[in-house]
């Protein structure tokens, strides 16, 4: 059975049987952990999920603690914190924009003059592009360092101003089930 948070989806999960499908809040570990101990007195529970970025560590924790199946924390801690995968990316010598982790405004405007505009700035952690802007201005800059710093959401410690590179975006997405990756 699948237990689940995912609101957008939950008319259409419900329309493949509706008797698998719960939907629960997942804004703490506790209380997900909570709710599945209270469905486990009358029913098996196979697993927990979410789609929504900003429950994904916490789901996966809670699913750890309830031994479900779970993403490795480990991979799931670099590929939403984008220092450590620029780390790792960089030891196998594939080429990146130049970027640079800043902690404060002053810093942030520093690094703007050495990189030249455009730029783009986004938080350090998190992932679906939230907060990731193309600033031509240090007026932008300042603007979208600060609306970073005060999204308690996302929480983060720095943010990171990245050299502008043009040309086709590239996304790549997979899923992985039993060591097999599509």
């Amino acid at each position: 059975q699948l237990y689940e948070d995912c609101y957008g989806l939950e008319n259409t999960l419900k329309k493949l049987n509706s008797h698998q499908i719960k939907v629960l809040d997942t804004s703490s570990c506790e209380v997900i952990i909570q709710n599945v101990e209270q469905i486990r007195l009358t029913d098996k529970v196979d697993g927990i999920f979410t789609a929504s970025e900003f429950y994904i560590e916490v789901v996966t924790e809670a699913a750890s603690k309830l031994n479900l199946p779970h993403h490795s924390s480990e991979a799931l801690s670099i590929a939403r914190n984008k220092n450590k995968t620029r780390e790792i990316v960089s030891k196998y010598n594939i080429p990146m924009p130049m970027s640079y982790s800043v902690e404060n405004l002053k810093t942030a405007l520093l690094v703007t003059e050495k990189i030249g505009f455009p730029l783009i700035l986004k938080p350090a952690k998190g992932a679906g592009s939230a907060d990731v802007i193309l600033c031509w201005s240090f007026e932008q800059v300042e603007k979208q360092f600060l609306k970073i710093f005060q999204n308690s959401q996302v929480n983060n410690l720095c943010v990171l101003l990245e050299e502008y590179v043009s040309g086709p975006l590239v996304s790549v997405e997979s899923l992985t089930w039993n060591n097999e990756t599509q």
